[in-house]
């Protein structure tokens, strides 16, 4: 168990040399942007598979198969997965901007004084 509130207070999201620190994670602007990349293409591709296992004869036989729900499954995981990405390299971007403390939860909204 934790004494001090402050040691579970997140750290403020700076940017120093081109990365950017938010809660102890440090990552570059780079990967930062790669991340959204991958978020984006994940977003394109994804939905586009889909209308076409749709339009496949092999997804519907009196319902929806085996094959159109494994591929349904695949798309929703993935889709998930890849706006958690995106969301984490957007952090990472507003994180490097100057003065943003964007995502910043205060010690105090995290942990009531009368826990």
């Amino acid at each position: 168990m934790v004494d001090n509130v402050s040691e579970l207070a997140p750290h403020t999201e700076t940017m120093a040399g081109g990365r950017c620190e938010a809660g102890g994670v440090t990552l570059s602007k780079r990967a930062s942007w790669f991340l959204i990349a991958v978020g984006v293409w994940t977003w394109a591709i994804w939905p586009n598979f889909l209308r076409n296992i749709w339009k496949d004869d092999r997804s519907w036989d009196g319902g929806p198969t085996g094959f159109f729900t494994v591929h349904l499954i695949l798309t929703v995981v993935s889709i998930g997965i890849g706006s958690a990405v995106g969301w984490l390299g957007i952090r990472g971007v507003r994180a490097g901007r100057p003065g943003s403390t964007d995502d910043v939860a205060s010690a105090g909204r995290l942990i009531s004084p009368g826990r």
